[in-house]
């Protein structure tokens, strides 16, 4: 069952100015991993960037709805505080996947959630970066 869906678009341009922060400040919203997968002979690719940015904001908006439709209300944490939980990987065939590590978030909202699953799609062209996210409630039989 769907429990959240969320999409967000943003302009690669914004993210220019990126390429003078530093490593630290970078970290606050991506992972050491994510920084390196950006990084080309040195130099910072904004693309990689802003549509990580947006598969993140995708999945905040998605999880608010997840958060509500499970009498999550309100919290006195901020889903961006949420980053260091959230990490776009590599999976089969080099298709970007959502990790999310499910426990320290629940620990930070101070909810539990039943096992969900996480979907992530994602694109870049020339000016602009988009993702869609769906989180779905796993069936009994599609549990491990």
């Amino acid at each position: 069952m769907i429990r959240g869906i969320g999409v967000d678009i943003v302009q690669i341009a914004r993210f220019e100015r990126w390429k003078q922060f530093s490593s630290e400040q970078l970290s606050k919203i991506f992972s050491a991993q994510e920084i390196k997968d950006c990084r080309s002979d040195d130099a910072l690719l904004i693309d990689k960037l802003a549509v990580r940015f947006a598969a993140k904001e995708a999945f905040y908006k998605a999880l608010s709805t997840v958060c509500v439709s499970y009498g999550l209300t309100q919290t006195t944490a901020t889903l961006r505080s949420l980053c260091p939980y959230i990490e776009v990987r590599y999976g089969t065939w080099q298709i970007p996947v959502l990790h999310i590590a499910w426990k320290e978030i629940e620990q930070h909202l101070g909810v539990t959630f039943p096992p969900l699953n996480v979907h992530l799609s994602y694109s870049h062209e020339r000016d602009t970066a988009v993702a869609f996210v769906v989180i779905e409630e796993m069936s009994c039989s599609a549990k491990k």
